[in-house]
């Protein structure tokens, strides 16, 4: 399934990027460019299946080029809403091979500033919102 996300950078840019999403042995979301899939070494957006909901376990953007554009924000508001699932983060809570990196913690914070994600205290992890997509 291919996507488009207007991203908000912080530069206050709005930006489109196209997305693919697949469902493999994880579930994994690509950067397009031109219908091609651009090397994962720029974009890592794995999620796995977590009792009714996904969760993200890789999340990281290396190519410096995409950074601070938004980019994590836009690909979780809006396949939470294509998939009609909860997304959540992994857990502030040591162990289980889990850990909620400072990075991905400000994602979610600011999800949750915005109103598309709440701190769930009990599992130790954000969580997202049904929430139209804007």
């Amino acid at each position: 399934m291919m996507f488009d996300v207007e991203c908000i950078g912080k530069d206050g840019q709005k930006r489109v990027y196209k997305f693919k999403y697949i469902k493999e042995d994880r579930h994994r979301v690509y950067l397009l460019n031109n219908e091609e899939i651009i090397q994962r070494e720029i974009l890592d957006f794995q999620l796995i299946s977590l009792d009714d909901m996904l969760k993200i376990s890789d999340m990281y953007i290396q190519d410096i080029n995409y950074r601070e554009k938004g980019i994590p924000e836009g690909i979780i508001i809006n396949l939470s809403k294509l998939l009609n699932k909860t997304i959540a983060s992994s857990t502030r809570f040591q162990g289980n091979n889990e850990h909620l990196h400072e990075p991905a913690k400000k994602v979610w914070d600011r999800l949750v500033m915005n109103g598309f994600a709440y701190y769930d205290e009990d599992a130790g992890r954000y969580k997202t919102l049904k929430k139209e997509v804007l």
